[in-house]
């Protein structure tokens, strides 16, 4: 078990965002990857914990071969781009966006004067092919739900109540965005608090405080 927190991780980012990269798989990022982020697991390459400054945004770029999940944790987000132009996201909603071999441009936007809270997830298919997807999901009242599966990587967003246990007898990556609890592992156990990363096998949590989170991990069915 590896667990990377905040207190670890430097502030980054461009133009009117600021961000915490907590995975950087090696496979995308090569030399540019920071040593303090872990590596991802199958398709997931890449995440990162950020804020947009008071009416912050990125600039438009371009996206290919990439699939993007956006959770929006506070405050708006307005996204503009080839994909969903000028739609409007607030708390609780999860942007999805699949790069295909068409690919996309987006400028993504805080229209507030207070700063935002985005989660960012990417992850890489193993082929990229036909046209550029764009969808919205939003978080479980409870539970965890599916939102993306690419090959056997697959992604879980998760709300625990205080003393709920999540289990995943896989290889995992677990980010907790918010709350707090005990992780068990090969006989150890280690209390986590949000913005922590976890990497490791045979995941075994439990909340003992409200919680969300990430779920990303190989499956076999």
């Amino acid at each position: 078990m590896h667990i990377v927190v905040a207190q670890d991780v430097d502030i980054d980012g461009f133009a009117g965002l600021r961000e915490r990269h907590y995975v950087m798989d090696s496979r995308v990022f090569g030399d540019h990857r920071k040593a303090e982020a872990a590596e991802g697991l199958g398709a997931f390459v890449y995440l990162a914990d950020a804020h947009f400054l008071r009416y912050g945004s990125t600039g438009r770029h371009s996206h290919r071969h990439i699939d993007i999940i956006t959770l929006v944790m506070s405050g708006r987000l307005l996204h503009r781009g080839t994909l969903g132009d000028e739609s409007l996201y607030v708390a609780g909603d999860v942007l999805v966006q699949r790069a295909g071999a068409q690919g996309f441009e987006h400028n993504e936007v805080n229209p507030d004067e207070r700063p935002n809270r985005i989660i960012q997830i990417w992850m890489q298919p193993p082929q990229s092919q036909g046209a550029a997807q764009h969808g919205q999901s939003d978080w479980p009242q409870q539970g965890r739900k599916r939102i993306y599966r690419s090959g056997d990587t697959c992604l879980d967003l998760v709300t625990l109540a205080e003393a709920e246990r999540l289990e995943q007898a896989a290889d995992y990556r677990l980010y907790l965005i918010s709350g707090a609890g005990v992780l068990t592992e090969a006989g150890g156990a280690e209390q986590i608090s949000a913005e922590a990363l976890v990497s490791g096998e045979n995941l075994q949590f439990r909340a003992s405080a409200a919680t969300r989170a990430a779920l990303v991990y190989r499956s076999v069915d």
